[in-house]
């Protein structure tokens, strides 16, 4: 832990990790600052899922499909 001006922090709190959420107008997860590590986090999330597969069948989760 440490101590910041408010009081103590988790040391491993991640980068403004509780302000993100699912924008359902974005249909993506989107955060309310300037800076963010979703899009990392969501990348290594992913990359682990695909790692994993043993097969293209194994993943889940919807098709990706783009408004345009």
């Amino acid at each position: 832990m440490a101590i910041d001006v408010k009081g103590l922090v988790e040391a491993d709190q991640g980068l403004l990790s509780r302000h993100e959420g699912f924008d359902p107008d974005l249909n993506a997860w989107a955060s309310d600052f300037k800076i963010s590590e979703s899009n990392h986090r969501s990348f290594d999330r992913r990359r682990d899922q695909l790692m994993a597969a043993e097969s293209w069948t194994d993943l889940q989760g919807p098709p990706v499909s783009t408004k345009i």
